[in-house]
């Protein structure tokens, strides 16, 4: 599951690593720090235009019985009805510096862990979209997240953008777990857990206690 991530790139940042186009006013609009994402914000998404890439905003998650969806499990999103048609022809991009996970095994509040790239270069986690809403796809994980959680965004990498956004392509090898080298991780503060706060420090680094620091390694 990915239920928050942030971003943090500047504008440059993100037209270079995407190779997008910005509309007037889009970079102000959409591409502001945000450091805790969270299900039904207007987020930045990348998709295939007219005649190049264009960064657009939707709202995450799907609206389905009156629930909202940010997540589907890639393994099933060709045959899940909510889910099957816009994989097929409405992928997407969406620009992160890096994503949320949860450790339940212990006995207090759920331990937050912050997965971002080793080299600090922004992250494309892999969605579809419908009307104005956006959906993250999930896989399996790889060795980074397994001891924290069974489950992760589909990732991206910059060779594949294209295969991922053309709809004439098969989107199905992508869908798979990140490189085990790309990730590294750090625990962060449980504020992290309250919808709308905010702050570059729910990115900083916090100290566990040994006992779940040993469990980790």
């Amino acid at each position: 599951m990915c239920n928050r991530y942030a971003h943090r790139h500047t504008p440059s940042e993100i037209v270079a690593f995407f190779a997008v186009a910005l509309h007037p006013g889009v970079a102000e609009h959409l591409l502001r720090p945000n450091y805790n994402v969270a299900p039904r914000d207007k987020v930045p998404a990348v998709r295939k235009g007219p005649r190049r890439r264009e960064l657009v905003g939707l709202h995450w998650g799907f609206e389905l019985r009156g629930k909202i969806q940010m997540n589907g499990r890639s393994e099933t999103a060709a045959v899940k009805p909510a889910f099957k048609d816009s994989l097929k022809a409405r992928r997407c991009l969406l620009p992160a510096s890096g994503f949320f996970e949860w450790n339940h095994d212990n006995d207090g509040p759920p331990q937050p862990y912050y997965f971002y790239a080793r080299d600090h270069a922004p992250l494309a986690l892999g969605a579809i979209w419908q009307d104005d809403k956006v959906c993250i796809l999930t896989c399996g994980p790889n060795a980074v997240l397994a001891p924290i959680h069974d489950r992760m965004p589909v990732l991206i990498q910059p060779a594949d953008f294209d295969q991922w956004l053309n709809a004439a392509n098969d989107p199905q090898p992508l869908m798979k777990p990140a490189p085990d080298d790309l990730l590294t991780v750090h625990a962060v503060s449980k504020k992290i857990n309250r919808v709308g706060v905010q702050g570059r420090e729910l990115l900083e680094p916090v100290t566990l206690e040994p006992r779940r620091q040993m469990e980790l390694l």
